[in-house]
Formats: structure tokens, C-alpha cells, sequence
């Protein structure tokens, strides 16, 4: 939100007399006007009928147009420009319950293709959304033909913005435990600018998290357990590996052996017969299901 000083509407108001002409306008003049008690009319602002980011600023009764920055509009309500289609942007949701009083159900947002405005909403479905406003869920968007939530590849969104990434979403991440939830982007990368594939989470290396991105769009994985125990994401195999891949200086819990002072050969993991390795390297690998590794005989065998 944007709320500018006590001295900086000073400085605002300076300015606009010293270099702006009154501005020609067929809208209703609602500046205080100087009369002979009041010969300075009290500071008055207020919004454009029909632009949510233009005001009119009154400088001695007469008004003078101006703009909020781009992706604000202007609250006529607080009196200062606020994010654009924030539940703080009064002038989008009297737009809104303005179409929904004439009998409208579903709205497209007029700016984000995976929001949407449904007049049935008593409530407002998140304190980041204003009143009506609803959004998709992650990565779809909002058809303005069929007034329905479809995969984005089916939506055409012509001039409203398609937003990708996860954290855009404002209901797409929901931490209820306030004093250990981790930052969006930590849980749901972006994969702006990333060719199709699989990746490791850059927030969790060497963790059982890793992601896809498709499109552009994320979706996050855990790998699976391997040999009762969890399975790591390797960002140099890029795939899902076991705890004895992974050295203890990626993951404390890593337990990759050593062929340190080792001759050349294969050679059983002592904390699990299951696993075995051959050096130099090492290389590891692992035994047939029900079977355990054996040095006498170089082979997996029955237990």
C-alpha cells in the first residue's frame, strides 16, 4: 500500500499548482469550494468514475488529475493508492458487485487469468483476496467462455496475465503452523526460464525433495524410501538414490563407504549386507530382494 507523508502531499499539491493547468474534465466537481469563512478550502481527494487508477486532487476547489503508479489503484475509501485488485482496492470490487447485482455469476478478473470473481461469496475466501474474488487451483486458469477453471493449457487468456509460478497463487501455500512455516519459494520453486525435466529443489539439496518442471510450472516430489531408510534427491545423478550414495559431507545422514587403503575389489557395507561395493570408486550397488551380499563367494545369496 502506498500512503505518502504529511509532507510529501505537501510537496504533491506544490507541484501540481506550480505546473499544472486545471484539467477539462465532464466529471462532477467534488472539491470544497473557498468561500468568504473558508477562503482555503480543507486538502479533499477523490476517485475517477470510471479509471480505478486515476484521482482528482483539489487545490483550492479546483481538481487536478492524477494517476496512481502502475499496478495500484486508488481508494477512495483510505484515501491513498493500494495494490491493484488487493482486498484494499475498494474501486475492483464495487466493479465486481456492480456486475454481480445485475444478475452475474461467475467474472473473469479483468488483469490475472487464474482469478475469478463469484458472486455467491459471502466471504472472502483469503485475506489476500477481496471481496468475490476466488482464484483457481494451481497451475489452472479461468475460461471466460465456459466460466469455468480448466488446465491452462486449455484457457486462452488474451490480455490477462499468466502467472506460473506456485507462490502467485495466493491459496496454493497454506502454512498452519505460524512459528516453523518456511518461505513459498523454499517449498515451491519457480521454474521460470527452465526447460521441461527434473530438478533438484535449490532451497533443499541433497534432501528427499526434488521437483518437475513442466511449462514452466512446478510440481514437488519426495522420494520414495530406499531399504527402510529415506531416500536423497542427487543433484549430480538427478535421480532418487539411497543413504550409501550419498557422502556425509551432502547429508549428515549420508553413509557412502570409502575405499581408502582398500585394494581393488567388492566389498560388503557392514551396517547392511544388502549393499555392496567395488573399488577403486566406489561403485555401489545392492542385492536382489531377499538376498545379502557375500565376500567369500563374490556374490548375493540367500541370508
Amino acid at each position: 500500500m502506498i500512503l505518502p507523508s504529511i509532507k510529501g502531499t505537501l510537496f504533491l499539491v506544490t507541484s501540481i499548482v506550480s505546473h499544472l493547468a486545471a484539467l477539462p474534465t465532464n466529471v462532477i466537481n467534488k472539491c470544497p469550494q473557498p468561500s468568504e469563512l473558508n477562503p482555503v478550502p480543507p486538502f479533499f481527494i477523490y476517485g475517477h468514475p470510471e479509471d480505478c487508477q486515476q484521482f482528482f486532487l483539489c487545490v483550492f476547489g479546483t481538481p487536478y488529475l492524477m494517476s496512481c503508479p502502475a499496478t495500484t489503484s486508488f481508494s477512495e475509501l483510505l484515501g491513498v493508492c493500494v495494490d491493484r485488485y488487493s482486498p484494499q482496492d475498494i474501486c475492483a470490487q464495487e466493479n465486481a458487485v456492480r456486475e454481480c447485482s445485475r444478475g452475474a455469476s461467475l467474472l473473469a478478473h479483468p488483469q490475472l487469468c487464474h482469478r475469478f470473481y463469484n458472486c455467491s461469496l459471502v466471504v472472502e475466501t483469503s485475506s489476500i483476496l477481496g471481496r468475490y474474488q476466488d482464484e483457481c487451483p494451481y497451475p489452472q486458469y479461468f475460461d471466460t467462455l465456459e466460466k469455468v477453471c480448466k488446465p491452462y493449457s486449455e484457457v486462452s487468456c488474451l490480455d490477462r496475465l499468466e502467472v506460473k509460478d506456485k507462490c502467485e497463487y495466493s491459496k496454493a501455500y497454506e502454512c498452519t503452523d505460524v512459528e516453523h512455516c518456511e518461505d513459498c519459494q523454499a517449498v515451491f520453486p519457480s521454474c521460470q526460464g527452465l526447460t521441461d525435466g527434473i530438478y533438484p529443489n535449490p532451497e533443499k539439496l541433497w534432501t528427499t525433495f526434488y521437483l518437475t518442471c513442466t511449462d514452466e510450472r512446478v510440481a514437488t516430489f519426495t522420494c520414495p524410501p530406499f531399504l527402510d531408510k529415506p531416500g536423497i534427491f542427487s543433484p549430480r545423478a538427478k535421480k532418487c538414490v539411497s543413504l550409501y550414495e550419498v557422502s556425509s559431507s551432502d547429508n549428515f545422514l549420508g553413509r557412502k563407504p570409502t575405499c581408502v587403503s582398500k585394494l581393488p575389489g567388492t566389498y560388503p557395507v557392514l551396517q547392511d549386507p544388502r549393499v555392496y561395493y567395488s573399488c577403486p570408486g566406489p561403485q555401489v550397488a545392492y542385492c536382489p530382494e531377499g538376498s545379502v551380499f557375500s565376500q567369500q563367494t563374490q556374490t548375493c545369496n540367500a541370508p
